[in-house]
């Protein structure tokens, strides 16, 4: 059931903040921040849990752009419970003119809320990282108390703050320079304002190792389904395996496209000749002439417009597996559609960029327990043989 009072706004995001702090928005109990289908599983599945112990939920999302991709989600994406009013935004990319002024306001200012006041009723939900600043902005100007949720971004979650800064810095010194000036800003903020952060999360860590949070897999498993149509994108004769796509955005990806995508290319062969279809799932943020690249290629693709979970959702046949290099994907397909996939990162061998091959073993160390990591091509055509 689709929550009611759904409206489709453009504005700036400091506009609408600055609006939800003066009070122009009316009491509402969440504020969402959303750029991708990913995203809006998680969003959609706490809100519904909210929803189950209120009478009513009010809230507003914030939908961002993909750059050069314009909105990739929309307020048809959610499905919400009855009991659930919402209200989206999409984006208008601005510069906040009085940038400076606010942070010399959160460095210099005192937070009004007395102590031992714990009363958290409005909620800021972001992916990948708590919004601290808008956290402490909240507090600050407003004196009341707020609480931050991290929802899942994908494999980006569960990255360091340090891993990213070294990702980053390798393609732009000072890309990476300012990522890490940010989170120790953020870090800063966080214990000025005592802000409270919580996760929602699919994995969390136990003894160093991802565990799977039991509880928030089965209700996302639960939205996944509140979404699936009568639509069918592909009706496959036989077998087949689907390929999840990442797009080459840092420059360690980017040295190591064309291994990938040779790789891609060979495990096409190997299954064509066995009859094995093979299909694209293509990232939401790659570019029409990546795509053009594929179709040039021989592949068949599979539709943008749905995270490939919901997808999946959706097929009477299932794919025999689904396969890629350290994509989310691979991850939450394992876990909450129950479809095998494996990754090509040994595939790849040590015969490619270091700074790649770093992120891809630590990849391979933590999503070991719920990822296939062949060895090679007739290791993972074997696999899809046994399916």
């Amino acid at each position: 059931m689709m929550s009611e009072n759904i409206y489709d706004e453009m504005i700036t995001r400091h506009n609408l903040e600055d609006n939800i702090i003066s009070g122009i928005e009316g009491k509402i109990d969440f504020y969402a921040y959303c750029n991708t289908p990913w995203h809006s599983i998680g969003i959609q599945a706490f809100v519904n849990l909210m929803a189950k112990s209120n009478s009513e939920v009010r809230g507003i999302i914030f939908i961002a752009n993909q750059p050069g991709k314009g909105h990739i989600v929309s307020e048809n994406d959610f499905q919400f419970d009855k009991n659930v009013k919402v209200k989206f935004y999409k984006n208008i990319d601005a510069l906040r003119e009085n940038k400076k002024e606010l942070l010399k306001k959160l460095v210099c200012g005192r937070t009004k809320i007395r102590d031992g006041y714990v009363n958290e009723n409005f909620l800021i939900l972001r992916p990948f990282r708590a919004d601290i600043k808008f956290g402490a902005q909240y507090e600050l100007l407003t004196g009341k108390k707020c609480k931050l949720y991290v929802i899942d971004e994908g494999v980006g979650t569960y990255k360091s703050n340090w891993e990213i800064f070294h990702e980053k810095q390798k393609g732009n010194k000072k890309e990476g320079i300012l990522y890490i000036l940010l989170s120790i800003f953020d870090l800063y903020l966080k214990r000025k304002y005592r802000l409270s952060v919580s996760y929602f999360t699919l994995f969390n860590y136990n003894k160093g190792r991802l565990r799977l949070n039991t509880s928030i897999a089965k209700l996302y498993q639960t939205e996944l389904k509140k979404r699936v149509t009568e639509k069918e994108y592909i009706k496959p004769n036989g077998k087949y395996v689907i390929i999840a796509t990442q797009p080459f955005e840092i420059e360690q990806d980017i040295r190591c496209r064309d291994k990938i995508n040779d790789t891609y290319l060979n495990i096409m062969k190997v299954f064509e000749q066995k009859g094995i279809s093979v299909y694209i799932k293509p990232h939401p943020r790659e570019r029409d002439d990546v795509l053009k690249e594929y179709i040039k290629m021989g592949y068949k693709l599979i539709d943008m417009s749905d995270a490939l979970e919901v997808y999946l959702e959706k097929l009477k046949i299932k794919p025999c597996m689904v396969i890629g290099a350290v994509s989310t994907a691979l991850i939450t397909v394992s876990v909450l559609n129950k479809v095998p996939s494996a990754s090509i990162i040994d595939i790849l061998g040590n015969k490619i960029d270091k700074d790649y091959l770093k992120t891809a073993q630590k990849f391979k160390k933590r999503y070991s327990d719920y990822i296939y990591f062949p060895k090679n091509l007739i290791e993972i055509a074997n696999m899809v043989d046994k399916e």
